[in-house]
């Protein structure tokens, strides 16, 4: 049986989120960019299939947001991006030490 790594899984989980997600390196060039993503800046149809979205996703991939993003695209970076001080603040809040994971 093949094994997943932490990496995969995280991609494979950001990949398919409802919520839209674009990840950006630090050149502002695309590393990922969702389904969900995809649809919101009308690059893909709610009605195409999955295999079909992927494709339209992969050519996202290595796009960078250009010398001077047009509004839309700063509000889209500043609304998907979360800290990782935030991310901690959500997952080890002190109130909630009885429900804390196991592993």
């Amino acid at each position: 049986m093949p094994t997943i790594s932490p990496g995969q899984l995280a991609f494979s989980a950001l990949r398919y989120l409802p919520m839209p997600v674009l990840v950006l390196n630090s050149l502002e060039t695309v590393v990922l960019a969702n389904e969900a993503m995809g649809r919101m800046l009308g690059i893909i149809a709610d009605d195409l299939d999955h295999d079909n979205a992927a494709a339209i996703i992969d050519h996202l991939r290595e796009q960078t947001l250009g010398p001077s993003p047009s509004r839309t695209k700063q509000d889209v970076v500043v609304d998907v991006v979360i800290s990782h001080k935030d991310i901690g603040k959500a997952t080890f809040d002190s109130r909630y030490k009885a429900k804390e994971p196991k592993y």
